[in-house]
């Protein structure tokens, strides 16, 4: 009689643990229901709704500024202003630039007028020269055969020499003049140069 009473009461306490089990897996375990959430449907705009902090590096950096020392007189382009290659970034204060480009030309229209005087100058200091020969060689011919004197053949001959030396000197002088206005057409090539340095232009694009 104990023994069917012991076997009572141990399956009603089984029974009792299975209905808990099963009590709690209907309520919150894999058998407990889905919650449902209604709402209204809206329409409006979709707003991204992270936000971070973070730091963005540029891929290559390009140094630029004026090949000679000046002030800015205008700035074209700011900071994080998206610039095309070539664009005009900033623009460098000429200062006296053009009066200095004007001087130089007018100095390169001086020396034109020298170089095409030497010019003439020598080639009439040539012709002398070449008639000096020429009547040199005609008194050394009529002294042989004693047409001329000798002082008279001598004088020919120092003719000759002056004229030789003045042809010599004159094309000394006519290609300083020459080399003194190639380089003051360099200098004006340098200045005119340095001007159109003078606007800043954005070697790539990018910002």
């Amino acid at each position: 009689m104990k023994r069917v009473w012991r076997t009572v009461i141990l399956l009603a306490g089984l029974m009792g643990l299975g209905g808990i089990f099963l009590f709690v897996m209907m309520r919150s375990g894999p058998l407990a229901p889905v919650p449902v959430t209604v709402a209204e449907v809206m329409n409006r705009a979709v707003s991204p709704a992270l936000f971070g902090v973070g730091v963005v590096e540029s891929g290559a950096v390009f140094r630029v500024g004026p090949t000679s020392p000046g002030r800015v007189r205008e700035l074209v382009a700011q900071v994080g202003d998206r610039v095309e290659k070539g664009q005009k970034i900033a623009v460098m204060d000429p200062v006296d630039m053009d009066e200095r480009i004007s001087a130089q030309k007018a100095s390169i229209d001086r020396l034109s007028a020298s170089v095409k005087a030497a010019g003439a100058r020598t080639a009439e200091v040539a012709a002398k020269k070449d008639y000096a020969e020429a009547q040199s060689k005609r008194y050394d011919n009529l002294l042989k055969s004693d047409a001329v004197s000798i002082d008279a053949a001598e004088a020919k001959r120092q003719e000759r020499l002056a004229t030789a030396a003045a042809w010599t000197s004159a094309s000394a002088e006519l290609q300083a003049a020459r080399a003194e206005l190639e380089r003051a057409k360099a200098d004006l090539s340098a200045l005119v140069s340095q001007k159109e340095s003078l606007d800043i232009l954005a070697p790539a694009a990018g910002l």
